[in-house]
């Protein structure tokens, strides 16, 4: 019998694993952490919602938790996805089919709202001190 196994699974078990290694890279060097990757920063002047994530990801894989959420606390949430992702996709590849997701699809949309709405409050809050919370 042939294994069949999507290409969304592939991407998750070896994406992953090459996504922290990155990750883990981009923490490893100071020079790196200071890159300006992000568009809306440049032009806005203003941190965009997903603002620190690569660099809370970075921290996070070199163990240091707090400054992780100083950047960005989603960068925790985002972290513990992709890693259920890749577990997940690799006991399907072992097992040779897609495993059934745990969760029914209006679950998964309800998390996602959830998220994204947790993405942009944070994002709003951080906005908020660095915008009205300034001593002149």
């Amino acid at each position: 019998m042939e294994r069949s196994f999507s290409t969304q699974g592939w991407i998750a078990v070896l994406g992953v694993p090459a996504l922290f290694i990155s990750a883990f890279i981009i923490g490893a060097s100071p020079k790196l952490m200071d890159l300006p990757l992000y568009a809306v920063r440049s032009f806005l002047h203003l941190d965009c919602p997903g603002c620190g994530l690569t660099r809370s990801i970075a921290l996070l894989t070199h163990g240091q938790f707090r400054h992780s959420i100083d950047l960005n606390p989603m960068g925790i949430v985002i972290a513990v996805y992709f890693v259920h992702s890749f577990f997940k996709s690799a006991a399907g590849l072992v097992a040779g089919k897609e495993l059934k997701p745990l969760l029914q699809q209006k679950t998964r949309d309800f998390i996602l709202f959830v998220f994204i709405f947790a993405l942009i409050a944070q994002w709003l809050f951080k906005l908020y001190f660095l915008l009205f919370t300034f001593n002149f």
